[in-house]
């Protein structure tokens, strides 16, 4: 990122710069829901943001999917809220639709990229929580109608800011570990082949982005 100027909001440091003559803020959210939520409305209410790609590692939830492949959010849903109580649909946040989709042209995009860089990608759910996982069995995803890939701790809650602020969104993941006993290990082990394979699909995203349009559609 070249030039950039470095800003400090609320004790972290945003990054102000041209990749590609694009101009990226770019801000590491933190672990979780909460921190992640807090640090993308920090960088939508003080900078001129046009759309939000969040990158991390991720953990497995399909079974056909390896180490360092590259998951597309097409939708995110929570997998731990629980408000049926009131009348909601399993993991459905109040006032929110159960599952938040990603801006379209992202993921045209994303898949566009990833072809020319000829990774292995996979473009489908993902689901998140306040949890690391290590046995996806505890997990309940009963009654829903697409099947997640992957699972990490940071999209929904992401996706619902943009929601709430009408900002485009994606989530642009790799996997790092499959989700069992050993992903602490796997993790540790496979983080940087993660980190090489989103950071250079976003790279590519940003050198061809001018190629779409962006709008916001609530739908």
């Amino acid at each position: 990122m070249q030039p950039y100027k470095k800003k400090t909001i609320e004790n972290h440091n945003f990054y102000d710069g041209y990749i590609y003559n694009i101009n990226v803020i770019l801000v590491h959210s933190g672990i979780g829901k909460v921190f992640s939520s807090i640090m993308s409305t920090l960088l939508i209410k003080n900078y001129l943001v046009n759309g939000i790609i969040n990158i991390g590692s991720c953990g497995r939830f399909n079974k056909k999917l390896n180490i360092g492949d590259i998951i597309i959010s097409d939708s995110v849903q929570y997998h731990d809220v629980n408000l049926e109580s009131f009348g909601y649909k399993k993991n459905q946040i109040a006032g929110c639709p159960q599952t938040f989709h990603s801006y379209y042209p992202f993921v045209q995009l994303a898949q566009y990229c990833s072809k020319l860089l000829k990774i292995t990608f996979y473009i489908g759910k993902m689901i998140s929580g306040d949890s690391f996982i290590t046995n996806i069995k505890k997990i309940n995803i009963k009654n829903l109608k697409k099947k997640p890939l992957s699972i990490d701790m940071e999209s929904a809650s992401i996706a619902q800011v943009c929601l709430f602020f009408q900002k485009p969104f994606i989530s642009i993941r790799s996997i790092s570990d499959f989700s069992n006993n050993n992903s602490v290990f796997s993790y540790y082990k496979n983080k940087k082949k993660s980190i090489k394979n989103y950071s250079n699909l976003v790279l590519s995203m940003l050198e061809n982005i001018k190629k779409i349009k962006l709008s916001y559609n609530k739908n």
